[in-house]
């Protein structure tokens, strides 16, 4: 009886990860250049605006971002190109 209360409980516990990812979402993007081209190694910064929430991430070689699980909301993206100015930009997820 003891040992099926150990494994109901680490189901549980190992379950638990699953059952609170279904209100999470992603945000991804690129983030290129005024002549279009994708600008690695930029700063992005995301916000939520209900929370004031922020993550901060860096752009790979093809100036792609990912945030991912993340609560349901609205969001502020700002993207800051190497050596130029912040980029705002608003989603919502």
């Amino acid at each position: 009886m003891h040992l099926r209360l150990c494994l109901l409980a680490v189901c549980v516990i190992l379950a638990a990860p699953d059952v609170y990812a279904q209100g999470n979402a992603t945000i991804v993007g690129i983030v290129s250049d005024t002549s279009g081209g994708v600008a690695p190694g930029a700063e992005v910064t995301l916000t939520n605006e209900g929370t004031g929430l922020r993550a901060v991430t860096t752009t790979d070689d093809g100036g792609r971002y990912n945030f991912q699980r993340l609560p349901v909301g609205n969001y502020r993206v700002m993207s800051r190109c190497p050596d130029s100015r912040r980029v705002p930009s608003r989603e919502s997820i």
